[in-house]
């Protein structure tokens, strides 16, 4: 949750689970509605990347008590270790 309004960068980076038959579509809800530019979605069926990453940073004007959330389905990477390959997060620009 926003506790300050403002512009906040945020950022995502997304790692399949090295497997040929990969499916993963994520989205961005800010307040419960899906902003524009907001998805990431791959299907690794045919293609066999292990590991397959996909990372952006968005922009997005916010308000204070604003709730952000990433949510979706897929089969994604992450060991709550050092290894982690999936994470997301924001900063305020101009704080």
């Amino acid at each position: 949750t926003v506790t300050t309004a403002g512009w906040y960068l945020i950022y995502r980076t997304l790692t399949n689970g090295g497997d040929d038959n990969s499916l993963a579509d994520i989205y961005l809800r800010i307040n419960d509605a899906k902003p524009a530019a907001s998805r990431v979605l791959w299907d690794t069926a045919d293609e066999s990347p292990a590991y397959y990453t996909e990372g952006s940073t968005l922009i997005y004007e916010l308000s204070a008590s604003d709730t952000v959330q990433m949510y979706g389905q897929g089969y994604l990477y992450g060991i709550a270790d050092t290894r982690r390959l999936c994470w997301w997060g924001g900063v305020r620009l101009g704080a």
